[in-house]
């Protein structure tokens, strides 16, 4: 009886040892990368901040992590997801902030700030946890697209009907009933 309870104890310590959940990263090494975005002083809800690097030791998504602010701006970067973070670096910074951000609509912004050839933004990513400073965006006010769509105050009906009014392409489904 014992050898058979000897041999059971070592299989469950094989299963744990492989089949343990690991946290996977993919890339490059990356840390934290957390800011805050603004518009004229106010909060960029719903803006997609992106990093652009030129570094050709960087492959794929590390080149152009991407986030997108939450209601007081505030934002963490992802590379490949689960807000990763970036890989340590120089990025060049760019700005969208979408009229409808279910559909991604099109830029508030009209486009001013989506150019990494013009960007006045740069960002230094350390080997250390970053929190960035403030990125402050200034625009007319007059020139600002208006919100089209809130998905946060609008209620789940308003919500239901939104995704299955929104434009399709032609392999996408629309939203189920």
């Amino acid at each position: 009886m014992r050898p058979l309870y000897v041999f059971a104890l070592l299989l469950l310590l094989i299963v744990v040892v492989v089949y343990w959940p690991r946290k996977q990263q993919f890339g490059a090494p990356k840390v934290p990368v957390s800011g805050r975005v603004l518009v004229n002083g106010r909060p960029g809800e719903y803006m997609v901040v992106r990093f652009r690097s030129d570094n050709a030791q960087l492959g794929g998504q590390d080149r152009q992590p991407v986030a997108g602010a939450n209601a007081d701006g505030s934002f963490e970067m992802s590379s490949f997801g689960g807000m990763d973070g970036a890989a340590p670096g120089e990025y060049v910074v760019t700005f969208y902030w979408p009229t409808n951000p279910l559909t991604m609509g099109r830029d508030r912004l009209r486009g001013r700030f989506t150019d990494p050839e013009k960007s006045e933004y740069r960002v230094t990513i350390s080997e250390e946890a970053t929190v960035l400073p403030d990125l402050e965006l200034r625009m007319p006010e007059a020139q600002i697209l208006p919100l089209e769509f809130d998905p946060v105050k609008m209620g789940s009906e308003a919500l239901r009907s939104a995704l299955e009014s929104a434009p399709t392409t032609s392999n996408s489904p629309k939203a189920p009933r």
